[in-house]
């Protein structure tokens, strides 16, 4: 609902609608009130929902029999936003709206969980994104959740137990499987007080997600407000899912937090950082492709360092070996407002290194038209006898620009051509 409401709804629409067949509604959670918690309904921690922007996903949990007739379908949704972060100088201290992931189920509606991410590290913030299920064992069963919240917090909630094959937690456990992966903001500097306000993108390799995205205030968009002047950045964390995250030493079953001072401390122009540190790919002519491996990830800052610096507005999507999102720039107000609609820019980049796209010279290009750009989508198509791979909102040609954020294209993939022989000898006993 956005600034509308701080409730959640549920309907039956298993029929297809006409005149005599409507979806009918089945549930509410949340309180009807923007302002205060009277009415509200669901369960012991409606009263913590913010306003609800984060769209709820269905999630299938795998139990420990072998019938997935018996599996419960579940929703899990962000705590939602605290007006709080409308402030010119957001600090939101005793905020207390927003700063978990409710989870439900879907056929009553009824609280099955709400993880508060506040009791997990005080430095939680409000989850207003998406949360992003991911299937590490490809059984068709989430086995870790990711959130991110408006402090520059990544979190992950692990829903499976991977020392038994992946069998899932009871909900009402999940906050003791809930771990604070990382922290990219510094809030003593306004430079560096970053938020997520979009979900991430992750891909799983072995036993490594790698969780894409950025920061940026998709609330404070114009020219002067606060937050044109942090330095917005984007985000490849390598999580190793199966594993406990603690503050301390790690041991051989754990990995350790990446602190604000971990996040930030690398400069550009090396490809060599400190233990459990980001590395720091802004320079896109280095070769990072073996820096990055074994460390906890990287960053790289946008492409505009001077304000009205611009801020990540979209959920990457990734695809063909190469992340995609959108940025906006505001208009310095130079220009009249009707004709400078501010800079939109997609950008591409490798999703392992953070490096170029293959093929590329520059990681960004403007869009025409400018504005706040959607999120771009990939897909694959059926073209006669070929299943063809697109993109919408892809980056556009860096020299010059072109192409609007609505354009679709073929993605390309990355795939060497050159073939060589190969020369096999047998020898045979006589």
């Amino acid at each position: 609902m956005r600034r509308g409401g701080r409730m959640v709804y549920g309907f039956d629409a298993s029929s297809k609608p006409s005149t005599s067949t409507l979806p009918s509604w089945m549930w509410r959670f949340g309180c009807p009130s923007l302002t205060d918690d009277t009415g509200c309904v669901g369960g012991t921690d409606s009263t913590k929902i913010g306003q609800t922007w984060s769209t709820p996903r269905i999630i299938v949990i795998k139990d420990s029999d072998s019938d997935p007739s018996n599996n419960t379908l579940y929703l899990a949704f962000g705590g939602g936003y605290d007006t709080c972060e409308d402030a010119a100088t957001p600090t939101c201290s005793g905020a207390t709206k927003g700063h978990g992931v409710f989870i439900l189920n879907a056929v009553t509606g009824a609280q099955a969980a709400f993880v508060d991410l506040a009791s997990v590290d005080s430095v939680a913030g409000r989850v207003i994104s998406e949360i992003v299920p991911v299937d590490v064992n490809a059984d068709g069963y989430p086995d870790v959740l990711y959130a991110a919240d408006t402090r520059g917090n990544l979190w992950r909630i692990n829903t499976s137990d991977p020392a038994v094959g992946y069998v899932g937690y009871a909900p009402s456990t999940w906050s003791s499987h809930t771990y604070l992966v990382a922290s990219v903001s510094d809030w003593s500097a306004r430079v560096s007080s970053r938020k997520f306000s979009y979900a991430p993108d992750v891909v799983t390799l072995g036993g490594i997600n790698v969780v894409l995205l950025g920061t940026g205030d998709r609330e404070q968009p114009l020219n002067g407000s606060f937050a044109t002047g942090v330095q917005n950045r984007f985000y490849g964390f390598r999580d190793e899912y199966a594993k406990a995250v603690v503050s301390g030493t790690p041991s051989s079953t754990e990995v350790s937090v990446v602190t604000s001072s971990q996040a930030n401390s690398d400069s550009a122009g090396g490809t060599t950082t400190c233990s459990g540190c980001l590395l720091n790919v802004t320079d896109a002519t280095l070769d990072y492709s073996t820096a990055v491996l074994g460390g906890k990830g990287w960053f790289t800052d946008l492409a505009i360092t001077s304000s009205p610096r611009e801020q990540v507005v979209t959920t990457p999507v990734t695809v063909g070996g190469a992340t995609y999102f959108s940025t906006f720039q505001a208009s310095d107000g130079s220009a009249a407002s009707c004709s400078d609609l501010g800079k939109a820019r997609g950008y591409a980049l490798n999703f392992l290194t953070g490096g170029l796209r293959s093929g590329d010279t520059a990681r960004q290009g403007d869009f025409i038209g400018g504005g706040i750009p959607p999120s771009p989508i990939a897909g694959v198509v059926q073209i006669g006898d070929d299943k063809v791979p697109f993109i919408l909102g892809g980056k556009p040609p860096p020299s010059g620009g072109g192409g609007s954020a609505l354009e679709g294209g073929k993605v390309p993939i990355p795939i060497v051509q050159e073939r060589k022989k190969v020369y096999r000898a047998r020898q045979i006993d006589q």
